[in-house]
């Protein structure tokens, strides 16, 4: 299984990133999820329909006064605050909110940071179980990586290519399997993989991310998504049998 990646640059916390400097990150707050503080709680600072919420997150950064931000995904609102809600804020329901609070850091230790999607990566060096490696990353908020847009998987591979020694000849889990209704069943249409990310969306890599032969569900058990080195920077994904062991990449998103 063999890809060859162009390098790209890491970007870090407080560090410059294409000449600008991250200056403050966001944090998700589950608790808040389809609420907003009531409207005596609420301080709105600012509001605005943006497309993404990541333009949420930039207008945030533009100024340091802001301690957070709601935004919908649905609505594509934006409501900016200098406010910092805790857990005895009143609330009420507004499905499809969340909140988005300031964090001095964008990633823990041992995980590097995309910054374009706020999403921390974290590989771990301990063979497992595809389950295993699922519930490991569950254990601390996170999920197995999800390379589902274009951006993420270029940067993902670079942070590979630079992992420390001892994880060439290792694959990677990846947060990516068959719906539950087809494991162990052969393909629906002959030749076309059903694999899924965890986020939802179809694995649609092109032909030449896949190894040599892949993806090809031998025995009709292999339900999972895999990466494997090759050797120095030199890539290719392949589906898996679940039990097998392997290494595991977890992440968890800021914003």
């Amino acid at each position: 299984m063999r890809r060859m990646m162009a390098r790209w640059h890491l970007c870090f916390v407080l560090i410059f990133c294409n000449g600008a400097l991250a200056s403050a990150l966001w944090t998700k707050d589950h608790r808040f999820d389809d609420s907003l503080p009531s409207p005596s709680a609420l301080s709105v600072d600012h509001s605005e329909t943006v497309h993404v919420k990541g333009q949420c997150a930039l207008l945030a950064n533009s100024d340091h006064g802001f301690q957070g931000f709601f935004y919908n995904e649905d609505t594509k609102n934006c409501t900016l605050t200098s406010s910092v809600y805790l857990t005895n804020t009143p609330l009420t329901s507004s499905p499809g909110f969340r909140y988005y609070r300031s964090t001095p850091f964008a990633c823990p230790l041992d995980y590097v940071l995309h910054e374009q999607s706020g999403t921390c990566f974290k590989l771990h060096k301990v063979p497992t179980t595809w389950t295993m490696a699922r519930d490991a990353c569950s254990a601390v908020n996170g999920r197995l990586a999800v390379l589902d847009t274009q951006e993420k998987e270029d940067f993902f591979l670079d942070y590979l290519d630079s992992a420390p020694p001892g994880t060439n000849g290792w694959g990677f889990y990846l947060g990516a399997h068959r719906p539950s209704d087809k494991w162990n069943k052969a393909w629906t249409t002959p030749g076309v993989h059903d694999l899924e990310w965890l986020s939802g969306q179809p694995v649609a890599l092109p032909p030449s991310h896949w190894g040599d032969g892949e993806p090809q569900n031998m025995n009709t058990n292999e339900n999972v998504l895999v990466i494997f080195r090759n050797g120095e920077h030199v890539w290719g994904f392949g589906d898996s049998r679940v039990d097998a062991p392997y290494y595991f990449v977890c992440e968890f998103a800021l914003f």
